[in-house]
């Protein structure tokens, strides 16, 4: 899930869909990360997603010199592009872009995430035990979207480790952020003298505005891909797992129908929303949904709410593996609707695929196991669980069967 599916932090997701239950309008005040708005109905949040001359997306650095601050949250010290940029330039960002993901794009790469997949699992199959995080939803997509930059997929563990951090100082400088930094400016260079077949290369050449890009451009971009297309996917393939290894019945469903799954993915996209919200900037005063919102005022577009609307979903806090139609918004909605939502959820199908197929008796160990119930994952998100990031897991060993050979860096 590159490019827009920026997160936002996962403790917020369950606080913000549980207030479209509670509040009597779907737009309210929230006290988080400095006072805002917050827009929860599935009615509302596609009203303001809709509406980017009301409601922007637009990032001004640095931080502070505006009430523009795009809209991760907490502010990145870099501009997040297209996301955090307004038309009509973010059109002329998504003509650039839409064709390096469309489908068939993604399906030409479908080799290479099963290579992925299968060498991260091939590590420790024949161990027994695994953590499903950190030994493969993680590293897959990091992989990927490294791979398709032209960035060495040898840094995929620490670039991991970087995008999937949590709090308020997620995006302040550090050794991890350092070495993408400069393994992107370096590559932009070599690309610059020699062009290769990847997409920086294929940007370098491209034109933005009738110009060709700037360095710095290709740095937001490339920052922006492997932030957003790491982190959601991951947490995405995270909650996934967690519930089927709660689940061994509809575990099974799906490893006995495996053309079941894409639906299953899709209700899973809306039940977890691994994007809880995004951020938006009022450009002007404006009477939303009997609020009155001042310019330069904070507004927050709470998919996961909107997902959990009974306005739309009957029985929305459950699994439904067969829910159609599903009108989620866990990827987005109008001009800024997630561009690599495709490439995203083909790794989190290949991952989960894989997973069914290679250790399908995987036992949630009962140390990590939280209690079913509310809370639980039985009915509503552990978001206790998710924010550890881990999920470690018992099976019976398995055999390795890709051919592939990575060695992953390490900063230590």
């Amino acid at each position: 899930m590159t490019q827009e599916s920026i997160t936002a932090g996962e403790s917020v997701g369950e606080e913000t869909s549980g207030r479209n239950r509670e509040q009597p309008g779907p737009v309210s005040r929230w006290e988080f990360e400095g006072s805002r708005w917050l827009v929860t109905g599935h009615e509302a949040v596609c009203a303001a997603a809709k509406n980017p001359g009301t409601f922007s997306s637009r990032h001004d650095l640095p931080n502070g010199s505006s009430p523009y601050l795009g809209v991760m949250v907490p502010a990145t010290p870099i501009r997040g592009v297209p996301t955090e940029i307004d038309a009509p330039l973010h059109q002329e960002y998504r003509k650039i872009l839409n064709s390096q993901f469309s489908p068939t794009v993604v399906r030409a790469m479908a080799p290479r995430i099963l290579e992925f997949t299968d060498w991260c699992i091939d590590q420790w199959v024949g161990t027994g035990e695994a953590d499903l995080f950190h030994g493969l939803a993680k590293l897959v997509p990091t992989m990927t979207v490294l791979d398709l930059l032209g960035l060495p997929v040898a840094d995929a563990a620490i670039v991991a480790d970087a995008a999937n951090l949590s709090g308020d100082d997620r995006f302040e400088p550090n050794k991890a952020f350092e070495l993408l930094f400069a393994r992107i400016t370096e590559t932009i260079a070599a690309r610059r003298e020699k062009p290769e077949d990847d997409l920086l290369s294929r940007l370098v050449t491209a034109e933005i505005e009738g110009r060709p890009f700037t360095d710095m451009e290709l740095v937001e971009l490339s920052f922006t891909m492997v932030i957003a297309g790491v982190s959601s996917t991951a947490r995405l393939v995270l909650g996934t797992l967690s519930y089927l290894g709660a689940h061994p019945d509809r575990r099974t469903v799906l490893i006995e129908d495996p053309s079941r799954l894409a639906t299953a993915m899709e209700e899973f996209l809306r039940f977890y929303s691994p994007a809880p919200f995004q951020s938006r900037t009022a450009t002007e005063d404006v009477c939303f949904y009997g609020q009155d919102i001042k310019a330069g005022e904070w507004v927050a577009l709470s998919w996961a709410a909107a997902n959990r609307d009974p306005e739309v979903f009957e029985d929305p806090t459950q699994i439904v593996l067969d829910r159609t139609p599903n009108r989620h918004l866990a990827l987005g909605h109008g001009i800024h609707f997630c561009l690599g939502g495709g490439l995203g959820k083909a790794e989190a199908l290949t991952m989960v695929e894989r997973v069914l197929s290679r250790i399908p008796d995987y036992r949630v160990r009962e140390e990590n196991r939280p209690a079913d119930g509310d809370g639980g994952l039985d009915g509503a998100i552990d978001w206790e669980a998710r924010i550890s990031r881990a999920l470690p897991v018992s099976f019976t060993p398995g055999t390795p069967v890709g051919t592939a050979s990575f060695r992953l860096n390490s900063l230590f």
